[in-house]
């Protein structure tokens, strides 16, 4: 996991990485960002760490 520094740290991860933390396959979590489920993508396999928790976290709730 990497940080980005600007005026706040954004945790950065892969998509791997992010599956990981999530407890589901990377095929899903990409799955979920098509579906619009989850958002947090900043770039080309990479994943802003709370941005993706925290939407993850309410696309849960709302099952």
């Amino acid at each position: 996991m990497q940080v980005k520094t600007t005026e706040q740290k954004i945790y950065v991860a892969t998509g791997k990485e992010m599956a990981a933390m999530l407890g589901v396959s990377p095929r899903r979590l990409q799955q979920l960002v098509s579906e619009g489920a989850v958002s947090g993508k900043i770039g080309r396999n990479q994943f802003n760490v709370s941005d993706v928790v925290v939407t993850f976290r309410e696309h849960i709730r709302q099952k």
